[in-house]
């Protein structure tokens, strides 16, 4: 058990020996009543809303999957070789993480690109993006994957967000 699911058990443990004792205090004046109830209440907190909010909301935004380190670790590195041009119309200029989520971003350069030709290019990637395994791996460990393009001969930016690789 890590430490922080031991405050958070500890913190819903006397918050439900605090609202037993509240409860029966209004109730009786036994004073073993009262103890009894509140380590009941206590236990019950700890049992059924450890789970709930530990795992399920606490403990994803603290334990981040090993991919997503290994990716932190390694993005410096894959920056240093960019730019890099990957055909004669994509640059890859910059790749980057943040909040679990992975950005490609890069510079279309042909001059005379067409808007349907952009469509098209749109429908590719996403349809094409989990044919990859080490983007499918990082869309099954819930990061996502932003595809980021700006165009030379454009005044806007098509931006591709991949969450899910379920066919």
């Amino acid at each position: 058990m890590d430490y922080l699911s031991i405050v958070v058990s500890a913190i819903l443990g006397g918050v439900g020996a605090g609202l037993g004792h509240i409860i029966m205090s209004k109730f009786t004046k036994n004073k073993n009543i009262v103890r009894g109830v509140s380590v009941i209440m206590a236990i019950l907190f700890y049992q059924i809303l450890q789970p709930i909010i530990y795992d399920k909301y606490i403990k994803p935004s603290f334990m981040k999957p090993k991919i997503y380190t290994e990716l932190v670790k390694h993005i410096d590195d894959m920056n240093r070789q960019l730019p890099k041009m990957m055909d004669s119309a994509t640059k890859l200029e910059s790749i980057s993480v943040h909040n679990e989520q992975l950005f490609y971003n890069y510079m279309i350069v042909q001059e005379d690109i067409k808007d349907t030709d952009i469509k098209k290019m749109e429908q590719s990637i996403k349809k094409n993006s989990c044919n990859r395994p080490f983007i499918k791996n990082l869309i099954n460990n819930n990061i996502s994957v932003i595809y980021s393009y700006s165009f030379v001969s454009k005044p806007y930016k098509m931006v591709i967000k991949v969450t899910d690789c379920k066919q």
